[in-house]
């Protein structure tokens, strides 16, 4: 039985050093430009590198996600998802879009 550390070892090593996009892949997320922008609400995305959305050959990667995926790696599911910096972070995002959810 492989520990949440094993399993999420790939995904990190993938986030942090990234892929390069495919042709396929980027046709799908130019069609989603403006839904990721909407859901931003004029802040930041990882999705949107440089304000767009990558294109074909380019190398995409996501240093926010192999974070917390590396957190959750090291503290387990329910310290590393539920409480502390990941939680937080869900609370504030879905409260910026009405949402009520608190940490605890």
């Amino acid at each position: 039985v492989k520990t949440l550390r094993e399993v999420l070892t790939p995904a990190i090593e993938l986030a942090e050093e990234g892929f390069p996009v495919s042709e396929g892949a980027a046709q799908i997320w130019k069609h989603s430009e403006d839904l990721l922008r909407r859901a931003a609400k004029g802040g930041s995305t990882p999705y949107l590198p440089d304000g767009r959305t990558p294109r074909a050959g380019k190398v995409f990667r996501n240093p926010d996600l192999a974070r917390t995926m590396r957190l959750l790696g090291e503290k387990g599911a329910k310290e590393g998802f539920y409480t502390g910096r990941v939680a937080e972070e869900i609370v504030k995002a879905l409260a910026s879009r009405g949402g009520v959810m608190t940490v605890e």
